[in-house]
């Protein structure tokens, strides 16, 4: 029984272990990729103020996420930033003037 959990202990261990000193998928972009992240600019996250309750929840998970994955937290806002030429524009077809724009 020792030896099963043992055994178990290392296949949920194992998959973790081996990413250390991976090298980062972190690189410098090409010029007309969008950038969510880099050394100096962050991309925004632009929501519509009367998106359904689960898109905004959505939003503010990826939010989340990226900071995690990167340490920077991006801007979540309602309106767009003309000086940030990288946004992210998070939405539904109808509840979403900006979308519903393009």
């Amino acid at each position: 029984m020792r030896r099963l959990l043992l055994f178990c202990i290392v296949l949920l261990i194992a998959p973790a272990a081996l990413a250390l000193g991976e090298k980062s998928w972190l690189a410098k972009s090409a010029s007309s990729n969008l950038t969510l992240i880099d050394e100096k600019n962050t991309a925004e996250l632009i929501i519509d103020s009367n998106e359904f309750p689960g898109v905004v929840r959505t939003a503010k998970n990826l939010q989340a996420d990226i900071e995690k994955v990167s340490g920077k937290k991006p801007a979540l806002h309602n309106l767009v930033d003309e000086t940030n030429k990288e946004i992210v524009l998070i939405g539904t077809l109808g509840k979403n003037t900006l979308i519903d724009q393009l």
